[in-house]
């Protein structure tokens, strides 16, 4: 539908919400506040409103815009990147660290997982999740991932993303699973290969799990090779901006002699709750 349609339509489903559950403050989690979301806080001016808010825009976003909208908000929550736990900011009280959904001991253990989702116990098995395919195509590309891997005797595992317009990705994977979330079962996998989405690679770090990163550069605001080239030295990551079937494999000899190891950060989530608490 067109933008307009569905900002119409965002805006009277919100309205539902907030009539049934009267509640005093709406969380927004997004890189910018959606034309419908605005006109629900302009209708009720009475709740406090937050916004969880991404820092890793890349450079043509006109910041001046982003800091007008901050200012409708009674809260702006900073989900900050992986690197910038390490550095010597000094940031406000309001910036977190990154923040994942589940913590390490709930995600299900490397038998319980690959049991689960019908693995063999006993193979190199790798998740691959090179995004949607929404923004642009990714179907070439993950043929090629997918190919290479079942030709070193890696059994391949593409996880089709719940928004996903196409009908028919990932035939050539030896396994498809879609749903939400994923990182449960990310110690049934030896390793990723993934997108720099803010998620993807906060789960990634945060699970420890070796990951083989392919950016997306078509994406409108979010610097995915700015994230992908930053995290790379703070654990087991190997960035791959431009993909060929020899930079492929050179990166997955590193993976085959990673040992282990790595920082470790805490979870973000724990933060902004209090945050949202106080």
């Amino acid at each position: 539908m067109s933008t307009r349609k569905w900002n119409n339509l965002f805006f009277k489903t919100l309205v539902n919400v907030l009539k049934l559950h009267h509640p005093s403050t709406v969380v927004f989690d997004g890189s910018s506040p959606y034309l419908g979301f605005r006109s629900v806080m302009r209708s009720y001016k009475q709740l406090r409103y937050i916004w969880i808010k991404r820092e890793s825009y890349k450079n043509n976003v006109n910041r001046g815009r982003l800091k007008k909208l901050a200012g409708l908000f009674s809260l702006v929550i900073h989900p900050t990147e992986v690197y910038s736990v390490f550095c010597e900011n000094e940031f406000g009280s309001s910036y977190v660290n990154p923040i994942v959904l589940l913590e390490k001991e709930q995600l299900f253990t490397r038998e319980k997982a690959r049991k689960l989702l019908g693995l063999p116990l006993n193979e190199t098995v790798a998740y691959i999740q090179l995004g949607a395919g929404n923004i642009n195509g990714t179907d070439e590309l993950e043929s090629k991932v997918i190919s290479l891997l079942k030709k070193k005797g890696i059994y391949t595992v593409l996880a089709r993303s719940p928004i996903s317009l196409k009908e028919d990705c990932g035939i050539e994977a030896d396994k498809l699973m879609e749903g939400y979330p994923n990182s449960k079962y990310f110690n049934g996998f030896d390793f990723l290969v993934i997108a720099a989405g803010y998620n993807s690679i906060c789960e990634a770090f945060f699970y420890g799990i070796p990951s083989i990163v392919i950016p997306n550069f078509e994406t409108g605001t979010d610097d995915q090779v700015m994230r992908a080239k930053s995290v790379e030295p703070l654990g087991p990551f190997w960035t791959l901006e431009n993909y060929t079937d020899d930079n492929f494999k050179i990166i997955l000899e590193n993976i085959y002699k990673y040992n282990g190891g790595g920082l470790t950060i805490v979870n973000g989530a724990h933060q902004a709750a209090k945050l949202l608490i106080d």
